[in-house]
């Protein structure tokens, strides 16, 4: 059974000749149900503060918790960032060597090209060079044959010159 500081200040006993002193036992009992009514209400408190204490705990775990669930998601994060980096990276480094591969196919594609149109012109020059030869033996031999009407450039004078005047009209006049 409980014991209430009420309890103690309400307590009664029979009278009896050759008992304690009333007023002793009184005072006692009521400096008892104080002690026990301080005690009881420090008791409260201690209960209320350990109460507040173990919410405290508990609320501290669970943000301990969160902060631990959020600092693997981001060290997860950091490393998917990372990884992510390094393929793009590869990619751009492999772009680039695909884009020098090009260009050094396109260099010898031109290189080669350039030396083939180089080898036709010099052919188309080496043609022409020839026709004008022929043209100019051919107009040579009809100029013998007219009896020599026709100035033929000598073999000092260029064949540029007979080209530029083939009449023969400019001669220094």
């Amino acid at each position: 059974m409980s014991l209430t500081p009420m309890d103690i200040q309400e307590a009664t006993f029979e009278k009896r000749v050759r008992g304690y002193d009333p007023g002793q036992v009184r005072a006692l009992l009521n400096r008892a149900a104080e002690t026990l009514e301080a005690t009881l209400k420090q008791l409260q408190t201690a209960r209320d503060e350990l109460e507040t204490i173990r919410a405290n705990e508990a609320e501290a775990q669970a943000r301990e918790g969160e902060l631990r669930r959020a600092l693997v998601a981001a060290e997860a994060l950091g490393e998917q960032v990372k990884e992510n980096a390094k393929r793009e990276a590869k990619l751009i480094v492999e772009g680039a060597h695909s884009k020098r591969r090009q260009i050094l196919n396109d260099v010898e594609r031109l290189t080669v090209l350039r030396d083939d149109m180089k080898t036709q012109f010099e052919a188309l020059l080496d043609g022409y060079r020839a026709s004008l030869e022929a043209t100019y033996h051919r107009f040579a031999d009809a100029a013998e044959t007219d009896g020599g009407s026709v100035e033929v450039p000598q073999e000092d004078g260029s064949l540029a010159d007979a080209i530029a005047d083939p009449d023969g009209l400019n001669d220094g006049r």
